[in-house]
């Protein structure tokens, strides 16, 4: 007698769940799971059968729209703010009433922060800039915008706010996004097993770059064709702005290490060795030495860290290869979609040539305004920066205007068949005053510090702050809490914070995590010693009070002692470790010392990941201090700091860890923590050391580790 299919399937079952109580057997577990069907046939790529978003219904007169609800006012349905949601209320427009629909032509402008002006909102934005144009325009009805963007906004969210806001009878949607469109949790959801499967079939994490691309490209075809249905139907025309992003002056090299799965010891091993060569000679110019070099290492980790092609298009720039160097650049911002959770947002390739393609060849009620090729005309081929942008992709004043007036110009041409040139558009912008340009500018400097951006951006935006006079006590409250140990929410100047209600300083400084604050705390006492002279002490004293050596000595592995970024593998966001995990060569940790100090004492606990007997430097200051001896098992190394090593206020001791890559093979332990509920970035990379203890003591005090 054969075997039935339910009897069939609940052999199946029984063999899976043994697999998932008893077996560590990963390579069983995934044919198990491929035969009960759970991968669809197909577990590593993404189908468009199965990328899909939900049908909405359009909206009504009782449709909530974002923050403003549906009420009834004289026979006339409109929409009033709600003020009660206090979270939410910062990440949309400060637009108090939506009114009935009128004469004028009404525009739905839908975005993310990019679109809703980051940094300067509420007091400049697009669409402020868009109404100042479109009020000069002869038209006999006039325009109005109604602006609908939200800070953090994904594009299923997104994709209902534009078919709930066709209650408002919209004559035209504005759709600005695309650098939110990696979500996490939708990723995880639809492409999980894919990534497993990957890395059992030994692709390493260019496997997962391929699904993550994979799934972009499916889920922007899916969401811009839903877009065209909603156009189609409603006959609406929809613009979709695509956006660019700071190829010139927003380091994406800042993630450094090396990623699992490379082909072993050896190419970790000559990776760093290669990558080692490149400062020299990039210092002498001898860019013919440097390109080899990056090619290589690009060969070495299959094109899945961006250090290579930050270097490769460093060296194009230098020789005054503009187009090499673009093309360089976006590579280098793609490189490590794999670590998305460390990565900022942005819109890379895959997603603005899907947009690209599905518009230029769809229907004639979509359109586009493609920033990427726009600016490169603007800019004459030059890179966009500085100038255009305050981080990865937020604008400038500069940037506003001109990506505002590209959108004025398609509401002319959409909406009344003409058009204003581009150059009358931008002469009629209004201005931000100095004392909100410097304000954004304070802002930026302490969200590039974040991102680990390099010393020199955030100086620049800290003296752009610096040139008003408005900042002063603002920037003060900010390096007073960034000097602190506390979150910004419980520190002593927050209650004033409060008091401005300003929503964004509000939200912005008490989201200060408990990291290394020091270079925003530097440049910024820098940037504003003339104006605020005491500034520099007073932030000493709190260093001192709350990260300086105790009498008891200082833990070295507190986060506020080495974190120092968003971006850094060695953050423990996603798991909490009992010990910590070095990921670069380098491990920086801060030491705050008081004018006179004595002598200290180190006591280290640490080891390396294979049993290969090699030297860990032990740096101060960038000077020395001592090379000892570390393996694979756990050694205490106890040091002498002399005082004369030591400068009053920080000081920086570096651990410069031996390239010593583990044999084993992480495969299967990685394969399990994927499907177990996915891995945090962290596992993905290439430990080169850990450290159990590390503190800094008074050589008078009593020892807390004998």
């Amino acid at each position: 007698m054969g075997t039935t299919p339910l009897e069939a399937a609940k052999t199946m079952a029984n063999l899976l769940a043994n697999h998932l109580a008893f077996a560590n057997n990963v390579p069983h577990l995934l044919e198990s799971m491929r035969r009960l069907g759970m991968f669809n046939g197909q577990m590593d790529l993404p189908t468009q059968k199965n990328i899909a978003f939900p049908h909405f219904a359009p909206g009504d007169a009782s449709t909530l729209l974002g923050l403003w609800k549906p009420v009834e006012k004289e026979g006339q349905f409109c929409h009033e703010r709600i003020d009660t949601d206090y979270f939410n209320i910062s990440r949309w427009s400060s637009m108090e009433r939506i009114g009935p629909k009128s004469s004028k032509k009404r525009i739905v402008y839908l975005g993310e922060s990019v679109a809703r002006g980051f940094f300067f909102d509420p007091h400049f934005n697009p669409v402020a800039v868009m109404e100042a144009m479109l009020a000069e325009e002869p038209a006999d009805t006039g325009y109005e915008i109604i602006d609908l963007a939200c800070n953090g906004q994904f594009m299923q969210p997104m994709l209902k706010l534009a078919y709930d806001a066709l209650a408002l009878r919209p004559d035209m949607f504005i759709l600005f996004a695309g650098n939110n469109w990696l979500e996490p949790a939708s990723l995880w959801r639809e492409t999980g097993f894919g990534m497993a499967e990957a890395l059992r079939q030994g692709e390493g994490v260019g496997g997962i770059n391929r699904i993550i691309e994979t799934w972009l490209e499916e889920r922007t075809r899916a969401f811009i064709r839903q877009l065209t249905s909603l156009a189609e139907t409603h006959h609406l025309p929809i613009t979709v702005v695509i956006p660019e992003f700071n190829l010139l002056d927003f380091a994406t090299d800042n993630i450094a290490g090396t990623p699992y799965l490379l082909a072993g010891t050896i190419n970790h091993s000559l990776w760093y060795k290669t990558r080692n060569k490149v400062p020299s000679l990039m210092q002498a110019a001898k860019y013919s030495e440097v390109e080899p070099l990056t090619k290589q290492l690009i060969e070495l980790d299959g094109g899945t860290t961006s250090t290579a092609f930050s270097l490769l298009a460093r060296c194009q720039l230098a020789q005054g290869k503009k187009h090499e160097a673009r093309h360089s650049l976006e590579r280098s911002r793609d490189a490590m979609l794999w670590c998305w959770p460390l990565l900022t947002p942005r819109c890379p390739a895959v997603v603005r040539d899907t947009i690209r393609k599905e518009i230029g060849q769809g229907s004639p009620w979509l359109s586009m305004v493609d920033l990427p090729d726009r600016f490169t005309t603007w800019l004459d081929g030059e890179l966009p920066g500085r100038d255009i942008f305050f981080d990865y992709c937020h604008l400038t004043a500069k940037g506003t205007t001109m990506v505002a007036a590209a959108m004025v110009e398609t509401i002319l041409e959409r909406l009344d068949g003409g058009s204003t040139d581009f150059d009358t558009l931008m002469a009629r912008a209004p201005t931000p005053t100095p004392e909100m340009i410097g304000r954004a500018h304070l802002f930026a400097a302490m969200h590039n510090a974040s991102w680990g951006q390099p010393r020199e951006l955030v100086r620049h935006h800290a003296h752009q702050a610096a040139q008003t006079p408005h900042q002063v006590e603002l920037a003060t409250r900010m390096a007073d809490i960034a000097s602190r140990c506390l979150p910004g929410a419980l520190c002593e100047p927050f209650p004033e914070i409060l008091q401005t209600n300003d929503l964004f300083a509000i939200f912005r400084l008490a989201d200060m995590g408990e990291r290394r604050h020091d270079l925003l705390v530097d440049e910024l006492t820098a940037a504003f010693q003339k104006s605020s002279p005491e500034l520099a002490d007073h932030v000493h004293q709190i260093r001192l009070r709350e990260l300086g050596i105790a009498r008891t000595g200082v833990d070295l592995l507190n986060p506020r002692q080495h974190i120092s970024s968003w971006c850094q593998p060695e953050t423990d966001w996603w798991e909490k470790t009992l010990y910590f995990s070095a990921y670069t060569q380098e491990s920086r940790f801060l030491l705050v010392c008081p004018s006179r100090s004595d002598n200290l004492r180190l006591a280290l606990t640490c080891r390396i990941p294979e049993d290969a007997r090699s030297m860990l430097q032990i740096r101060i200051n960038d000077t020395l201090l001592q090379e000892i001896t570390v393996s694979a098992s756990w050694s205490t190394h106890r040091l002498l700091l002399p005082a004369h090593l030591l400068v009053a206020g920080k000081n920086e001791i570096t651990l410069v860890w031996p390239v010593v890559i583990s044999l084993k093979n992480p495969t299967d332990a990685l394969v399990n923590l994927m499907l177990s509920g996915g891995i945090s970035p962290p596992t993905l990379f290439q430990p080169l050391g850990e450290v159990s203890t590390f503190r800094a003591e008074p050589i008078h005090a009593e020892s807390l580790y004998g």
